[in-house]
């Protein structure tokens, strides 16, 4: 039934016309890699090449290990994989880039 549901809503709002590629960014995180599991099916059902992006933000010692984790789910899938490596000091100033860089793009 999730299944239907995601199906459903991506083929109301994606147009077929203008793009045969999604990127989809992904964290590693449960509800993350349920979202990927959805959008592989129906990629695949619907010949769109999917991309999935990931960062490693090295701000947790875990990121790593998440990232690799998302590549190798993305990978057994048959999807393209992008990873980003997020290269800074640890410092509070390098936290409070990356929430600027964040706010931009939402």
């Amino acid at each position: 039934m999730l299944q239907e549901q995601f199906n459903d809503f991506m083929n109301q709002n994606f147009d077929k016309a203008i793009s045969s590629e999604v990127a989809l960014a992904v964290s590693g995180g449960s509800d993350s890699i349920a979202l990927l599991f959805l959008a592989s099916k129906w990629a695949k059902q619907n010949q769109i090449k999917l991309v999935v992006f990931s960062v490693d933000h090295r701000l947790r010692k875990e990121s790593s290990d998440e990232l690799e984790f998302v590549r190798r789910v993305s990978l057994t899938l048959e999807h393209k994989f992008v990873e980003f490596i997020w290269q800074h000091d640890n410092s509070k100033s390098a936290l409070q880039s990356m929430t600027i860089f964040l706010n931009f793009f939402t």
